[in-house]
């Protein structure tokens, strides 16, 4: 495949640091020559690149870029992990840090949500936003039941178990209504923004929280189970009552943000309660119950027994690996909506109704540059066209699906 139909390799017009290029192989782990394979050009045509100090078009340059996982301008800089690293910084504490500072496509989303965050909490701030008075209403001394009490009063999550309420995906779905309903913006993808083909990845850490005072956001891992990711969306309320912007479970299950997603999920007095009226000898059945009945994942319910000393460490440790080799609803994964399907429903679909339609109103306000809201919702200035068509047809009642 020839990267765009130019075969000039000799003439730069794309002047690109291939310090830069190095690092970024290093980081991705790829050789020169399994770099020049990906690029479709021999390993002779890569040096002369280098030996030119650039590429011949800027189609190859964006190439180059996706291949190595990097943003398109880290190609132009002379030290792009001093930019990366702010940004992994940014999200985790000094003793957390180390362990995602290697991680491309996480370092990519962070920077892309903060530039969306920085945006949008400008644009608020002009509509007459007011801050929003539970960001950072909290602190780590406080009690975590308290705070978790807060959180479901200020915000009236449901109650569970509920009868309206009957699995995980219904659960996720309502809590991210509840969210957006109070101004708190959820990103949900199993790509890199912009990228469809970019993948992430179940097996690494993914889901974040922006604790911005006028445009909270969070991001969650789409190839996640519904479980899972209710429990980061839970999660990410304990980060935005603390005014705390994280990876989220950075700090492992003794933090005090996990006891209140915790606490919130899987009440103490609901789990010590109906433990006790369950004398069935199977543990891993009583177990499944309370998960099914919570819409919580069974990791989660072994975790909470534990905590109450209703199980011992070594208990904990056979009912979680009897529980991660039972196949089970809860782990199964769901995937994003096609970006070709309709772009409407894609974007309302991963950037939810509030940041979408925030989007659109600011271009049609004169707010946003028309290049700069395709670029926030990672798309091209066609789609943009598009999108607002379809919303102006529905906003007058005229669409019909």
């Amino acid at each position: 495949m020839d990267v765009d139909g130019d075969k000039n390799i000799s003439h730069c017009s794309v002047p690109v640091n291939f310090n830069t290029v190095r690092w970024a192989c290093r980081r991705a782990g790829l050789s020169e020559g399994e770099l020049a394979q990906k690029l479709a050009i021999s390993e002779s045509d890569l040096k002369t690149w280098e030996k030119n100090g650039g590429v011949s078009t800027w189609k190859q340059a964006c190439q180059l870029a996706d291949i190595l996982h990097i943003p398109i301008g880290y190609l132009f800089i002379d030290d792009p992990s001093s930019t990366i690293y702010s940004s992994i910084e940014y999200f985790c504490n000094d003793t957390s840090c180390g362990q995602y500072l290697d991680n491309p496509d996480l370092e990519y989303l962070m920077n892309d949500v903060l530039y969306k965050c920085g945006w949008l909490s400008d644009y608020r701030r002009q509509e007459g936003y007011q801050p929003l008075d539970f960001i950072g209403i909290s602190n780590e001394s406080d009690d975590y039941k308290k705070v978790a009490m807060s959180i479901r009063q200020r915000l009236s999550l449901p109650n569970m178990p509920s009868a309206n309420i009957n699995n995980a995906e219904q659960y996720f779905k309502i809590l991210r209504n509840i969210l957006e309903n109070n101004n708190i913006f959820v990103i949900v993808s199993s790509n890199v923004l912009g990228h469809h083909n970019w993948n992430l990845s179940k097996d690494k850490p993914f889901d974040f929280v922006v604790s911005d005072l006028y445009a909270p956001f969070i991001f969650i891992n789409n190839l996640e189970s519904f479980a899972k990711k209710t429990y980061a969306l839970v999660s990410a309320l304990a980060y935005l009552w603390l005014g705390k912007s994280s990876i989220i479970g950075s700090n492992g299950n003794n933090d005090i943000f996990h006891k209140i997603a915790s606490e919130i999920l899987l009440p103490e007095n609901f789990i010590i309660k109906t433990w006790n009226e369950n004398k069935s000898n199977d543990i891993i059945a009583r177990i499944k119950n309370i998960s099914k009945s919570l819409c919580v994942d069974s990791i989660l319910v072994v975790n909470k027994l534990n905590a109450l000393g209703i199980i011992d460490e070594r208990q904990r440790q056979v009912f979680l690996q009897d529980i991660v080799h039972t196949t089970s609803s809860e782990n199964q994964t769901t995937f994003n909506i096609e970006h070709h399907n309709d772009i409407y429903d894609y974007l309302i679909y991963t950037y939810g109704v509030s940041f979408t339609q925030s989007i659109i109103h600011g271009v049609k306000t004169g707010f946003f540059l028309y290049r700069e809201a395709a670029s926030l919702l990672n798309i091209s200035l066609n789609e943009l066209y598009v999108v607002i068509d379809k919303d102006d047809y529905i906003n007058k009642g005229l669409y019909m699906d």
